[in-house]
């Protein structure tokens, strides 16, 4: 949990423009694994996005973050199990199913589904879900938020157009430092 909680610090330093050098946070040479680093960006991913309030029956349900494909983060996720987000407990769930996805309120594509990207995020269209990928093109063509690691460095794109689109806002503190795709 210590662990975490330094991350937590090392991210938001980096958002708030100490540690950011091109939008990017590098991986090689500070302590933390790409995975990790991108684990953190996923919840401060869902801090900083604004849904509808029809998404949430209640305000204290929770925000889900779901991934599907094969997941490439392993334990790092589960520490993030029950935090809160915007004062609900964020769950995280392994989906294999594209319907199930309807169910969720951030979705992180993983890379072992680039071949069925399409049919995933016209699934998706429209509906009040953040979606995350890591695959070159993936902001481009209609996804939320892509991670890009370019020099063992992780940076991030946004695609304001898809945001807008599911009825989502994203906050300043993550524009600033993203590439932004899309308008």
């Amino acid at each position: 949990m210590r662990r975490l909680l330094r991350f937590f610090v090392y991210v938001t330093l980096f958002l708030l423009g100490s540690g950011a050098v091109n939008g990017s946070i590098a991986s090689d040479d500070s302590q933390f694994s790409e995975y990790e680093i991108k684990g953190a960006f996923l919840y401060k991913f869902a801090k900083f996005t604004d849904w509808p309030p029809s998404c949430f029956p209640d305000r204290s349900a929770p925000i889900s973050l779901c991934i599907f494909g094969k997941d490439p983060f392993g334990d790092i996720l589960n520490s993030l199990k029950g935090v809160q987000v915007q004062g609900r407990p964020l769950i995280i769930k392994y989906c294999t199913q594209i319907e199930a996805l309807k169910e969720c309120h951030v979705v992180f594509i993983s890379a072992s589904e680039n071949r069925r990207l399409e049919e995933i995020l016209a699934a998706l269209k429209g509906l009040p879900i953040l979606t995350i990928g890591e695959v070159e093109g993936f902001a481009q063509n209609g996804g939320a938020i892509n991670f890009l690691t370019k020099s063992k460095k992780v940076q991030f794109e946004v695609n304001l157009e898809a945001v807008r689109r599911n009825g989502l806002k994203i906050g300043s503190q993550l524009l600033v430092v993203a590439r932004i795709v899309g308008r």
